[in-house]
Order: structure tokens, then C-alpha cells, then sequence
């Protein structure tokens, strides 16, 4: 396993490097505390608007980070609605491709 994490870049000198941290690591915050995405949601588009909505530090693995940023945009985007019926289906606002 450790040959093939060298051979990867993802450990050099049996330690992970920043790329195995955030793939492999259990506590990525203790050791990189700077590698998070920080989200937030404002009340309008304006760059000078301090009115939060909602904000989040997304924490842990990049898989982790991705899963958090992702709930947080799901959370945060409007539902349109695509049909003409009240009870048709929304959809959000930015189409979710997985």
C-alpha cells in the first residue's frame, strides 16, 4: 500500500502528502487547518452585502468537503417551477449533474 500511495504522489517519506491528507486523512483540520471550503449565502448578489443567510465551514476529506458544499448548495438555491399545474415538480435553480 505504501508503494502504491508513492507512486501516486499521495505519500513521500511514509507521510501523506497534502493530496493523501485530504483523500486519506482522518483529521484533516488538526494537520491543515486551511485546506476547508468556507460557503456562504448571501441576501443579494451585491460583493459589499454583509446580510448572511446562511454560512458553513465544510470540513474533513475532499469527499467529505464535496458531500458538506453540495448539501449546502441544495439547501441555498431556489426551487423553480418548471410546469404550468400547482402541483407539478420544481427543479433548482443551477441543474445538479452527477
Amino acid at each position: 500500500m505504501e508503494q502504491i500511495l508513492r507512486n501516486m504522489n499521495l505519500a513521500k517519506d511514509q507521510n501523506l502528502t497534502l493530496g493523501g491528507l485530504l483523500l486519506f486523512g482522518e483529521n484533516v483540520m488538526r494537520t491543515k487547518p486551511f485546506c476547508l471550503i468556507r460557503a456562504a449565502s448571501l441576501k443579494s448578489n451585491g460583493l459589499a452585502d454583509d446580510l448572511f443567510i446562511d454560512k458553513r465551514d465544510c470540513t474533513g476529506t475532499l469527499e467529505e468537503q464535496f458531500r458538506s458544499a453540495s448539501t449546502f448548495l441544495k439547501n441555498n438555491l431556489r426551487n423553480i417551477q418548471i410546469g404550468n399545474s400547482f402541483n407539478s415538480p420544481g427543479t433548482l435553480e443551477i441543474h445538479e449533474k452527477l
